[in-house]
């Protein structure tokens, strides 16, 4: 079992900010995609350093999935990634863009995700797949202990990706609306902070 490094601090002190609540409220909507993805970018690579590269011959499934996600064989990927020992730390937070799966959702609201879920370090890539959906919404996740997860780099794929191997029970601890700034439009998206239980 490898725990990997927490990264929140590096990341977000980088930019500016001391936390990814701060970032997300008050920075995120001026920031371009350079400024975003920099320090993410650059401290996702310190996890890629730590894990083995995947070869399209052994994970066939998961390299299906991370090249289009309706390729999903949730059956298949667990299969591959049984002997893959990696955690994510205790108060690392995670981002997902997409849309939230209780209409109306309220703080309080609890939720079970599919296992093999995928997640980002990059709130910024997050929020460009919230964009393309209806409601848009933006998940912050803030894991309360170790969570057993791969980070994922396949080539030509720069999204700093993390899949979460196990279904996460979140509960929703506050939403805030914001609106992002893409292509020169203001848009609208729900930002759900999350916590799993």
């Amino acid at each position: 079992m490898i725990v990997l490094d927490k990264l929140d601090e590096k990341i977000y002190s980088f930019i500016g900010s001391s936390s990814p609540r701060k970032y997300i409220l008050e920075t995120f909507g001026g920031l371009n995609r350079t400024d975003a993805d920099k320090p993410v970018y650059e401290n996702f690579l310190r996890w890629l350093e730590k894990v083995p590269k995947l070869e399209k011959a052994k994970y066939p499934a998961t390299f299906a999935y991370v090249e289009d996600e309706k390729n999903k064989d949730i059956i298949k990927m667990q299969e591959e990634m049984k002997n893959e020992e990696f955690y994510i730390p205790r108060s690392q937070h995670l981002f997902h863009g997409g849309v939230f799966p209780i209409e109306n959702p309220r703080i309080g609201d609890q939720i079970d995700t599919i296992s093999m879920f995928s997640t980002t370090i990059d709130p910024y890539t997050a929020s460009m797949h919230a964009i393309q959906e209806d409601p848009k919404n933006l998940w912050v996740i803030k894991l309360n202990e170790n969570t057993r997860a791969l980070p994922l780099c396949i080539d030509g794929m720069e999204e700093s990706e993390i899949l979460v191997f196990s279904s996460l029970k979140l509960k929703i601890v506050d939403i805030k609306r914001i609106f992002k700034d893409s292509l020169g439009q203001k848009i609208e998206m729900d930002v759900i902070f999350l916590e799993t239980t």
